[in-house]
């Protein structure tokens, strides 16, 4: 449970010693045989405090961690991640404790404090502490303490996650106000276990205590949920409190924080002439209706203005006014996503900025409403004719008006409007919607080796790859090509794109390759073509006993077809019988037919959806033992040229 969500400014490191720490009786490596450390303890202690100026709330967050080495490691450096506007770190200090008891304080000299923004950020005032941590010896126990101190608690929510990727032996939560404060506070329990906390009052506080002990590893997987969706997850709010006599509270639902957001937004969706302008120039020739003038307002928005973020104190959340993002032609997503509805507003076309959480397979549900918590994108709610809701994402450049980007979807959001909006789900695409289709032709001799054509057409989720690296245009597209192949042992030689537009839905590439060894020998001078042998396998079987979701990205449709001409003198003796699979979450289906001196090959599969669900894995296995059946069979080949060479 480090707290890597806090921003903190370091002030000072404590010098305070750590308590007395028995190493008797603490596990070992017999107790995790799998695992390289043990945490012991994972505690947050957040009280909230009437000491900020006229009395306003702040909190002051200690966090308190300790592991014990059961392998030969070296710990990630403790960290403080901080901004200068909301909060200051009091204290920052760690300790190892070696096998023989005697203790080392971490080095402060190697202290470092730098910035934390990725090339997409022009500038930020978050920046991060790191004291390394050296290297620790079996048997070792390594004790932080980190203090910090929230300046100002209104935009953020409290989150604790309890567990990691290592066992946890005692994980807490603890949450202290003056008796006649108010929090709310909500669990997300992914195990399905009971989890509330124990409150008491001792005198003139009010004190929460959330708690779970030994929890195991996680189970962490390319195609799994992230670690936030497979541990226990806590979120806090302050939602009463008093400031200079008067009660005062935070948003009391989804729909006070899209009303207080909304004023804020308008304020920045200035109207200019110079706005007005660009408007009449994109909208000249533009047919005269609002879903028209809509598209044509969102791809001037995607290609005029760089992603490029500035984000100081609440500029995290409230946009730049729109003559800024014009001016400077520039903007992050929110800044995008204003200017984009200004554009809107001057042509007559209702709009809400609407926040979202951008996610890579899973949505991240909504807690409690703030600021700082459950969204970390922007986009577009477009208001057409009939009642329609269009969402639109201007970040994505590559993304057609009327589609969003896989992230987007299944996704909940808030629209910010005058009256308030209530929370809304984004729609998912279907499998039909997202289609990649590979069509490879070759000319083959007696030993399985030939040349060829390929072409590749794909729709939707599955085009944005493709989309993406046709605008950025880094590298040899053939290389590119090479890596997306599903064929087995084949050398693209050359390939282009035969169809332009960055807001086209469907992108086609064409190219030459060169294929070695394609046939596996028979028995009795026959030779054989198998689907395993050609093309490289779509799905695969889960391990026994795995313990989360299955999470991709969307659903989608995947076909490839070979054509195979054969050298003359061959034939085609034998072909295997068309296979279809259905399963709940899956359809493949291969077919075989004669194609003059040759023969064609095409599967198809669709992931029918996003998630397989842990109950359905044994089904999915079943579907996958079929499917990779079915590709094993084999099309048998005479080729007289092999059988005069043998």
């Amino acid at each position: 449970m480090r707290a890597w969500w806090l921003s903190v400014v370091v002030v000072s490191l404590g010098c305070s010693t750590f308590p007395k720490l028995e190493l008797k009786g603490l596990p070992t490596s017999k107790d995790h045989p799998d695992a390289k450390y043990v945490v012991l303890l994972d505690e947050t202690v957040a009280r909230y405090v009437p000491e900020g100026p006229n009395g306003a709330p702040q909190v002051i967050i200690t966090a308190r961690w300790r592991a014990k080495i059961l392998k030969p490691t070296v710990l990630p450096p403790l960290r403080a991640w901080y901004s200068r506007t909301f909060t200051k770190v009091e204290s920052i200090r760690g300790r190892v404790v070696k096998p023989d008891g005697t203790e080392e304080p971490i080095d402060d000299a190697k202290r470092s404090d730098r910035p934390v923004f990725d090339g997409s950020v022009l500038f930020t005032d978050e920046r991060v502490v790191e004291i390394p941590v050296p290297p620790l010896p079996v048997g070792a126990v390594f004790e932080s303490e980190i203090v910090t101190r929230d300046l100002d608690v209104k935009p953020f929510v409290l989150r604790e996650s309890f567990g990691s990727e290592v066992p946890t032996r005692e994980a807490r939560m603890i949450v202290e106000t003056p008796k006649d404060w108010l929090v709310r506070w909500s669990v997300q329990s992914w195990d399905g276990k009971p989890f509330a906390p124990v409150e008491v009052v001792d005198g003139k506080v009010k004190r929460w205590t959330f708690e779970r002990k030994d929890l195991p590893a996680l189970e962490l997987d390319p195609q799994g949920p992230p670690a936030w969706a497979l541990v226990p997850v806590v979120a806090v709010r302050l939602e009463e409190w008093t400031e200079q006599g008067q009660k005062k509270q935070a948003f009391a639902s989804p729909e006070a924080l899209s009303a207080w957001l909304w004023a804020q937004y308008t304020e920045q969706a200035k109207v200019t002439p110079e706005l007005e302008n660009t408007v009449k120039e994109v909208l000249a020739g533009v047919p005269d209706d609002a879903e028209s003038k809509a598209r044509a307002l969102y791809e001037y928005t995607c290609r005029s203005i760089q992603y490029c973020a500035i984000e100081i104190g609440y500029g995290g959340w409230i946009p730049h006014d729109a003559p800024t993002v014009q001016k400077g032609r520039y903007g992050d997503c929110k800044d995008k996503a204003t200017y984009l509805h200004t554009l809107l507003r001057v042509a007559g076309i209702s709009s809400a900025p609407t926040l979202i959480y951008s996610h890579q397979g899973t949505p991240m549900p909504f807690q409690l409403p703030s600021l700082g918590a459950n969204f970390n994108h922007a986009i577009l709610a477009v208001d057409l004719p009939g009642g329609r809701t269009v969402y639109a994402d201007p970040t994505w450049r590559a993304v057609p008006f009327g589609q969003l980007p896989p992230n987007d979807q299944e996704a909940t959001v808030l629209e910010l409007r005058e009256k308030g909006a209530p929370l809304k789900t984004t729609p998912a695409s279907a499998a039909t919607a997202n289609v990649e289709r590979q069509l490879v032709t070759l000319s083959l001799d007696a030993r399985g080796d030939g040349a060829g054509t390929v072409k590749l057409e794909t729709t939707g989720g599955s085009a944005l790859n493709v989309k993406n690296r046709l605008l950025m245009g880094t590298g040899k597209l053939s290389e590119w090509l090479a890596k997306e192949l599903w064929n087995r042992s084949a050398h693209v030689e050359t390939a282009k794109a035969t169809t332009g537009g960055d807001f086209i839905d469907t992108v086609r590439v064409e190219g030459t390759l060169e294929v070695r060894h394609l046939f596996a020998r028979g028995t009795k001078g026959d030779v054989l073509l198998r689907v395993s042998d050609v093309f490289e396998p779509w799905v695969r079987p889960w391990p026994e006993g795995r313990q989360t979701n299955v999470v991709s990205k969307f659903a989608q449709t995947l076909e490839s077809t070979l054509i195979v001409d054969l050298p003359p003198g061959a034939e085609v003796r034998t072909m295997p019988a068309d296979t279809e699979v259905d399963s709940a979450d899956g359809a493949y289906k291969v077919s075989w037919k004669k194609r003059g001196n040759g023969l064609e090959v095409t599967r198809t599969f669709v992931r029918k959806h996003r998630v397989i669900p842990v109950a359905r894995l044994g089904q999915a296995n079943e579907f996958v033992s079929d499917v990779l059946r079915a590709e094993h069979a084999a099309a048998v080949l005479r080729l007289p040229v092999v059988e005069a060479a043998r």
